[in-house]
């Protein structure tokens, strides 16, 4: 009888465990001497059959215990999935935004209504995964001086996702660009709508699509022509915003620096010396800031908690831990959240708290 991996995740097993840490213990015993030990529900744990080369390469590469080796060995398919694993950084592993298909036209859609100083709306869904989607993308394009609009639907006279209605009331705002996040891609009659009166839209979305809605940009990577963009797939639609937000200041960047080198030195007086940073890098603040917002939304949507969304959410709680969010540390107030914030604090209080506001009535 072949042998079957063992449920690690089993939820019973830490939950009718009273201390974290013995849990802990009493599953490293059992990787240890794994007969005889019982999960808590009664059940027999069955273990894989190790390569003990493997193992050893494990330990000896990583510098891990026997124990954790053997987790990794369960958990993931290469050395450089446990690498990833154990020392992710953005720096290393953040994928390339322009891979994915439509970044650039979405991306050049937005930036020129930026530099038209257009009116710009952001639609989102009014989950923890939209409304810091939306939280995200308003806060960096305010930084850049955009005018700004963001719309969340009435949950319950407009329903999910972009209405006709709400399209003709931004319309009326003189909104051309609306950018929905986190929702849109099967809203084929709303864009519809959208694109007979000229207006733009931009969908940043991580459902699954059947066909392509009629729109200047699908950023999907489940889309019907998406190859190849596996990296992306398990994003959630804050950390595909987020991705988005990379790109945009790398497009605008690289513009703002070609547009520079095209100016003789006597239009140019003020070119910076290509040791100090360009006005662009000047005004542009650090994306990282926002990564409690990533993390938050990426939690909440139950996206799988690795690769990329591990570093994500690794890196969001320490931004989250400097109270700088001004939202976000009220509601760590509200919610006694004293000690250093853990992604169960993500999903069990503060997901919540934001969850509530798309069941409340408006006004």
């Amino acid at each position: 009888m072949q042998k079957q991996p063992p449920s690690l995740g089993e939820k019973s097993f830490v939950k009718k465990t009273k201390d974290t840490d013995s849990a802990v213990a009493s599953l490293s015993s059992a990787f240890s001497d794994p007969s005889g030990h019982l999960s808590s529900t009664g059940k027999q744990w069955i273990f894989s059959a190790w390569n003990e080369r493997y193992l050893e390469t494990i330990r000896q590469r990583f510098q891990v215990s026997d124990f954790l080796a053997k987790m990794l060995c369960e958990r993931t398919d290469s050395f450089e999935d446990i690498d990833l694993f154990l020392h992710g950084s953005l720096r290393a592993h953040l994928p390339n935004p322009f891979f994915l298909p439509f970044m650039k036209e979405g991306l050049e859609a937005l930036v020129q209504a930026l530099s038209k100083k257009e009116t710009i709306a952001i639609w989102g869904d009014y989950d923890v995964d939209g409304v810091t989607s939306v939280a995200l993308l308003g806060d960096v394009l305010r930084a850049l001086g955009g005018d700004v609009v963001p719309y969340i639907p009435h949950r319950f006279d407009e329903g999910y996702g972009p209405n006709t209605l709400g399209f003709k009331k931004l319309y009326e705002q003189g909104v051309r660009l609306v950018l929905t996040l986190d929702c849109g891609s099967t809203a084929y009659e709303p864009l519809e709508w959208a694109h007979r009166h000229g207006m733009r839209v931009v969908v940043i979305d991580h459902h699954q699509v059947s066909r392509c809605p009629p729109c200047c940009a699908l950023i999907n990577p489940h889309g019907i022509h998406v190859v190849g963009c596996d990296v992306f797939k398990p994003l959630a639609a804050v950390g595909l915003v987020f991705l988005f937000c990379v790109g945009l200041k790398t497009m605008m960047q690289g513009l703002e620096k070609k547009s520079a080198q095209n100016q003789p030195p006597e239009q140019n007086p003020s070119t910076p010396h290509p040791s100090e940073p360009t006005p662009s890098e000047k005004r542009w603040p650090d994306l990282r800031l926002w990564l409690d917002l990533v993390a938050l939304g990426t939690v909440c949507d139950v996206v799988p908690l690795r690769g990329i969304n591990r570093i994500f959410v690794s890196q969001g709680l320490k931004v989250l831990a400097k109270r700088m969010n001004v939202g976000l540390r009220s509601l760590c107030d509200v919610l006694k959240i004293k000690n250093k914030p853990q992604a169960s604090h993500l999903g069990f209080l503060l997901g919540p708290c934001l969850n509530a506001g798309g069941r409340l009535s408006h006004g």
